[in-house]
């Protein structure tokens, strides 16, 4: 049989399809780049080998190849390659008698490859030399097809993480004087507004101005955390003004007597013909583009870490219990979230009371670190233990206190304390914090009028400033924006002050 011949066989068209059939599930040539034209790694073969017998083993090999599978089996090629020459031809060999492969997900790139380096290694070649570069053994060509092979997934995969995720996870935190309104619009453009705030058409407007702001004429989903009048007083006169299609809260109220009177048979009617969900630890709201767990609702907590979480608090040895409430109160039962959006964490707990902390962080943090903090309670001293916000690290806070509601000196002194700390940003001026606690001007979204804010500077320390609430309108919000690789921006509506927090 001479060499034209021998040639003949191993490119005819039959190993070409052996070797190629998976063709269409293999990368095109810009994304293998110069796949073909890199040297062949290949191992010796006995001089006694046959021609006929290496083009028997190519189309085998091929098949092999396809396969994901040599007689070496799974696993990845180790060892230091070396020079060899064979016909003239500088190669590279791999130590060893045999050389194993990588899993089957990587096969078809593996077997076109492979079939590629063949007939572009022949025709390069005077006729003299053609036979002896021939002379194949099967772990040769499998150790090229590896290295191709992982060059074109290492690269698909890395295209894939440095692909730009351009839109932003928006978050718009209402002021409702102490009490609570907070939308989320995620990249999907999904909408959830956790709670409506207080009652009457102050609170009611400022939220539909707040939507309208962020383009939002539907909402997606709506969480009431618990059913106190400064965070459902606004739901039913809302659920007239813009559609709401999916409602969750954390089941029957524990007060007697409701705060809002006949607020449940209002919402009972709502829910007649809405989709409804009671929210249970571990509930995954079903939000595009967002990991949204529930981990606490209805006094419960999650059973099971969070991925990732899960590492001792040793805060926890220093937790102190609160006095129990008098009666049931539905604080405790608050609907708590960690959203998640790539590398950026938001946690939300409503107004989850001190003692129900411990659930979540202690002896172990089930919640883990997060960018964002939105403080428990409007920042009042019944909630927000050290041991959680230190745990969990925020970079930010934000508070959304009323000018006589909340911002407690004790919750200032937590939130400074907590190790990695940026800002802390908040809906109003806290009287009693006073100068000494309240962050910088900058970071207030609503001020008093500037005669109270003279008056409380130049009061004598500890004095208590009256002073005058900031008007009614126009009321300002915060904004945060965060991007997939973990960094944000806070932007205060008031002035237009904008902090930008890069990624950890």
């Amino acid at each position: 049989m001479g060499s034209k011949e021998k040639r003949q066989r191993v490119e005819s068209p039959t190993f070409q399809a052996s070797a190629c059939s998976v063709r269409s599930q293999v990368p095109d040539r810009a994304a293998i780049g110069d796949a073909e034209r890199v040297p062949v790694v290949q191992a010796s073969t006995p001089a006694s080998a046959s021609t006929a017998g290496n083009a028997s083993r190519g189309a085998a090999l091929a098949r092999n190849a396809s396969r994901g599978r040599t007689a070496g089996g799974w696993g990845r090629v180790v060892g230091v390659m070396r020079e060899e020459s064979i016909a003239g031809v500088r190669v590279w060999r791999a130590p060893g008698p045999r050389q194993t492969v990588s899993p089957p997900d990587a096969a078809p790139v593996r077997a076109c490859v492979t079939a590629r380096a063949m007939r572009t290694l022949s025709p390069a070649l005077p006729p003299s030399r053609q036979h002896a570069a021939m002379r194949f053994h099967g772990p040769f060509l499998i150790v090229l097809a590896v290295a191709l092979a992982g060059s074109v997934v290492s690269r698909a995969a890395a295209a894939q993480a440095a692909a730009p995720h351009t839109a932003t996870l928006d978050i718009y935190i209402a002021d409702t004087e102490g009490g609570k309104a907070t939308l989320y619009v995620s990249p999907s453009g999904e909408t959830v507004l956790i709670d409506t705030g207080n009652p009457g058409a102050r609170d009611g407007d400022r939220i539909m101005a707040m939507l309208a702001a962020a383009g939002v004429t539907k909402i997606d989903h709506l969480i009431s955390t618990h059913y106190h009048q400064d965070h459902i007083g606004g739901l039913a006169a809302l659920a007239k003004r813009i559609p709401i299609a999916h409602y969750v809260d954390h089941g029957p109220n524990v007060e007697v007597p409701e705060q809002v009177s006949g607020f449940r048979a209002a919402y009972d009617s709502i829910l007649a013909t809405a989709k409804h969900t009671v929210a249970t630890p571990g509930y995954r709201m079903p939000v595009a583009g967002l990991d949204w767990r529930i981990v606490t609702s209805a006094g419960k907590a999650i059973a099971a870490p969070l991925p990732g979480a899960g590492a001792p608090n040793l805060g926890c040895s220093s937790f102190e219990r609160k006095p129990a409430p008098a009666r049931a109160d539905d604080n405790g039962q608050s609907v708590g979230s960690v959203v998640t959006f790539g590398r950026f964490r938001v946690l939300d707990l409503g107004d989850l009371l001190w003692n129900n902390d411990y659930d979540l962080v202690c002896p172990r943090n089930k919640i883990g670190t997060v960018d964002l903090y939105v403080v428990t309670h409007h920042g009042l001293a019944a909630s927000g233990s050290p041991q959680l916000v230190h745990a969990v690290r925020p970079r930010v806070a934000v508070m959304q206190n009323g000018p006589r509601k909340g911002g407690a000196p004790a919750t200032f002194q937590t939130l400074h304390a907590s190790p990695g700390l940026e800002d802390v940003w908040t809906l109003h001026w806290s009287y009693e914090a006073g100068v000494e606690q309240n962050s910088p001007g900058a970071f207030i979204a609503n001020l008093d009028s500037a005669a109270t804010i003279a008056s409380v500077l130049t009061a004598a320390p500890g004095a208590q400033v009256v002073g005058t609430d900031p008007a009614h309108s126009p009321a300002y919000y915060v904004k945060i924006s965060a991007r997939w690789d973990g960094s944000f921006t806070v932007t205060n509506t008031r002035n237009g002050f904008v902090k930008t927090y890069v990624k950890r």
